[in-house]
């Protein structure tokens, strides 16, 4: 089978900068354990190249210099075609909908794949500033415009597929399937013997919704109460406002200043080393579908301390994995690291389970297996 990958695909060497990148990356490592298919990423600045099964190309945009979506929107017969005649593919795996959607016509429309991520509407409650907001709205217009050219998706949690289907009902109708998120096989080592039982981590896009500033209020009331922890943040800033709102808040905070280390992106053996010193990852997040991070984290047997959203209770059982609070709620999350303080022994076995669990959610080879047999059933059923 020849399936071509559209959306977050990048080098295997390439930094990664968010959760969709992260997806397609483990995935390509989980589709090495099946060399019998053909797997072409095709990215807008992919470097070509050839490693066993994958195939790493440039997407061959009509006119460079007006974008990717504009290229999309206006020239995607061509864009298409030059796939086809080039590639033959059997299956189209578009990572996202926004802007891949645009690349959809009749040719190819039957062995397109989408998985779905981020939900935009729920994202636009927490962007910061008019450009942003702006930027969202047009996502959502495309979306809802081009959404109905889909036969096939893949919805990476229930909470994904539930909201999904409830806003486009015709969803209901088309095949799919709901496949998790795999995680990058490093983080399924033994953590190192430095872990800090009062240290913990965060990682990803650093913005209002992540939450970040209620860790970081948490963290400065928890000091007032003699309770003192460390913080790791690997990760870079997304907005502007959000950025000086967080450098002032910790400007303000001897002890934050301190205390809190900003490491910037870091390659998965890079996240793995940092991670290895801290005894908690934190997630206090606004909206998530199924992050990532969080179940690379629980691969490593981190105590997992999150927001209690949908996507996330898929993931962490209150109490068993680690304990989650409400969003926004950050005394409930002080209470959290009061209790870790005072039980550290607790952790010891919320650990164990979290290590349990992601072995058995998140494995990229699972991961990948199930991707290919939904792909299998999307080309017998085409054939009849």
């Amino acid at each position: 089978m020849k399936i071509v990958v559209i959306g977050g695909a990048a080098n295997r060497n390439v930094m990664i900068e968010g959760g969709v990148e992260s997806v397609v990356k483990n995935l390509t490592l989980g589709f090495e354990n099946f060399p019998e298919h053909q797997l072409i990423l095709l990215g807008n600045q992919i470097v070509p190249e050839q490693i066993g099964n994958i195939s790493y190309q440039k997407i061959p945009l009509v006119f460079p210099r007006i974008g990717i979506n504009l290229n999309f929107l206006f020239f995607r017969n061509k864009i298409i075609n030059k796939i086809e005649k080039g590639f033959q593919p059997d299956i189209y795996h578009f990572q996202g909908t926004i802007p891949n959607l645009l690349l959809i016509n009749k040719t190819i429309q039957k062995k397109v794949v989408v998985t779905q991520h981020g939900i935009l509407r729920e994202e636009l409650k927490y962007q910061v500033g008019l450009k942003s907001k702006i930027k969202f709205q047009i996502k959502i217009f495309l979306e809802s415009s081009f959404i109905k050219k889909i036969r096939n998706m893949i919805f990476i949690s229930d909470y994904n597929k539930k909201y999904m289907l409830a806003g486009f009902p015709f969803l209901k109708r088309i095949n799919s399937a709901l496949i998790y998120n795999p995680v990058n096989p490093l983080f399924s080592v033994q953590t190192n013997t430095k872990t800090q039982e009062n240290r913990m981590y965060f990682v990803g896009e650093i913005k209002k919704r992540k939450g970040l500033h209620d860790l970081l209020d948490a963290i400065k009331e928890s000091h007032q109460s003699g309770i003192d922890y460390v913080l790791d943040v690997i990760g870079g800033f997304k907005e502007l406002e959000y950025e000086q709102e967080i450098k002032k808040l910790i400007s303000e905070d001897e002890f934050l200043q301190q205390n809190v280390f900003f490491h910037g992106w870091k390659l998965p053996e890079e996240i793995v080393e940092i991670a290895g010193n801290s005894r908690y990852f934190v997630l206090p997040s606004y909206q998530e579908t199924l992050p990532v991070s969080l179940a690379e984290a629980m691969a490593l047997g981190k105590v997992v301390i999150a927001t209690s959203l949908p996507g996330i209770m898929e993931m962490v059982e209150d109490g068993k994995e680690g304990k989650l609070f409400q969003k926004g709620n950050t005394g409930e999350l002080v209470q959290i690291l009061k209790y870790f303080s005072e039980n550290p022994l607790y952790a010891d076995k919320f650990s164990v389970q979290a290590k349990q669990k992601a072995a058995k959610m998140f494995s990229e080879t699972a991961i990948a297996e199930k991707t290919i047999n939904f792909y299998k059933k999307i080309l017998i059923e085409n054939q009849t």
